[in-house]
């Protein structure tokens, strides 16, 4: 943070190489440092909001896990949520919860706040602090974007952020596996599976005002269960390889998420659209 110099090079190089369609990398210090933080923190937001969508637990969330690019990376003791649980964590030593499933969102604000920290000689914290403004904002609506693609409708923004929130209530109180409420809804209507109480029942008036994706491929949500990856599943895809260097089941198990991905994107591949990216 010392080093103003060596860190304006290393901004400059990095728009000229990484954002040079968004951003100006000769543009003066002081100008091109929020409006850098701003496109970074675009892309970890839209990262993390595909976590949230995901059900997905990275683990260890330190800054040096990201980078400016939006993607993330050393998964080490990540999970699926089993349930939906927003104090679910999936590193053993993560006894105090600090990146647990629902503080993923404040844990990558963190990380982009200290990016932030270096780039205060340009310019001072007030341009910066504008720029993350929209950072909670942009990983909502990824959130929300997808939580509706993983169910198969299209709806304006207002009521994505409705699905979103009686969504999660009702599985956070019923503690049903969230996989499996995505699957069983897909389309916008109950396809299976015991839903009652007056969440669900709001759930399903939403949905049920909703566009219905056309889809090529019914097939793979018509299947009882959910393709997931609970860590119970994991351990015995590896059993076999450590047991006998059987990889028979984790290719079977790849063909199958290969199979549900492409169901999902011909979903919107067949309207036009272009599927979410998972960050």
């Amino acid at each position: 943070m010392d080093d103003a110099a060596g860190i304006e090079s290393l901004m400059r190089h990095t728009v000229r190489h990484h954002f040079a369609d968004k951003l100006d990398p000769d543009a003066p210090a002081a100008e091109l440092a929020p409006e850098f933080l701003s496109a970074v923190a675009a892309g970890i937001a839209d990262t993390a909001g595909a976590w949230m969508a995901a059900g997905f637990v990275h683990g260890v969330l330190n800054t040096d896990n990201f980078n400016v690019t939006g993607e993330s990376f050393d998964y080490g003791p990540w999970r699926f949520l089993p349930q939906f649980d927003t104090q679910f964590t999936a590193a053993y030593f993560d006894h105090a919860g600090r990146y647990a499933y629902g503080r993923q969102p404040e844990a990558s604000l963190w990380a982009v706040c200290r990016l932030a920290d270096c780039l205060v000689p340009f310019g001072g914290t007030a341009p910066l602090e504008a720029a993350l403004q929209d950072f909670y904002p942009q990983l909502e609506s990824g959130l929300q974007r997808r939580l509706c693609w993983r169910l198969g409708v299209d709806v304006p923004a207002e009521e994505g952020r409705a699905i979103a929130s009686v969504l999660f209530t009702a599985a956070r109180t019923t503690r049903t596996p969230f996989a499996q409420i995505l699957h069983d809804w897909y389309g916008g209507t109950r396809r299976r599976g015991d839903y009652k109480g007056e969440a669900w029942r709001d759930f399903a008036e939403i949905l049920g005002g909703a566009t219905r994706l056309a889809q090529a491929d019914d097939a793979m949500f018509d299947r009882q269960t959910a393709v997931a990856l609970p860590i119970e599943r994991v351990e015995a895809l590896w059993d076999p390889i450590a047991d006998s260097d059987d990889w028979a089941p984790l290719y079977s198990a790849i063909d199958e998420i290969r199979q549900w991905g492409a169901a999902l994107r011909g979903a919107q591949d067949v309207t036009g659209g272009a599927a979410p990216t998972t960050g």
